[in-house]
């Protein structure tokens, strides 16, 4: 939908993070709207033109879940986006997923707070970080607050007390230059 010509002129935002819940629609924000007004509690976004350049492979990491992996430095005017192999639904799981639901998947940041992500969602290119002119401003920022992530997968807990699943993960980081500021300088804070 952002990427259509119907898209919305304007998106009224509220101070909340977003981590990995939607990450296409989270780097469709980031390349095509700016901030032309924020204050206190909300955000306005204002559409324009593409302000984001080819994706450039940045590196391959293998890692396993429950190590961490040190995220690649950012530009100021660049976004980092994330793709992780291995940490979607195997072939065991989808069979089991027709009695119980997918294993719990979730990252946990420099500070110890964790981020869900959907079995689904696992592959998809995320927002991980972004440079200090190519984000939103302030407590708007779409991009997470970290250097490192941890991955992990757990089972359900279901039959057998919870514990953690050893998965071989490639993490492949994505460096994308960004053509203009986050926030529109003429604009209100």
């Amino acid at each position: 939908m952002l990427r259509s010509d119907r898209a919305p002129e304007r998106i009224l935002r509220h101070v909340e993070p977003i981590g990995f819940s939607d990450p296409a629609t989270t780097i469709e924000v980031m390349c095509r709207y700016v901030q032309v007004f924020a204050d206190a509690d909300w955000q306005v976004l204002a559409r324009v033109p593409d302000r984001c350049g080819r994706p450039a492979v940045v590196s391959r990491v293998s890692v396993h879940t429950e190590q961490p992996v040190s995220l690649p430095p950012v530009g100021d005017d660049e976004l980092l986006l994330m793709r992780v192999e291995g940490f979607g639904k195997s072939l065991g799981e989808s069979v089991l997923g027709l009695l119980w639901k997918p294993h719990p998947r979730s990252a946990t940041l420099d500070d110890g707070s964790g981020q869900v992500i959907a079995a689904s969602l696992a592959p998809l290119p995320a927002l991980v970080a972004a440079g200090g002119t190519a984000d939103y401003p302030g407590d708007y920022k779409l991009a997470l607050r970290t250097s490192t992530l941890t991955f992990h997968m757990t089972t359900q807990g279901v039959t057998s007390p919870l514990r953690s699943l050893d998965r071989a993960l490639t993490v492949e980081f994505l460096r994308v230059p960004v053509s203009r500021p986050g926030a529109d300088p003429a604009a209100g804070r």
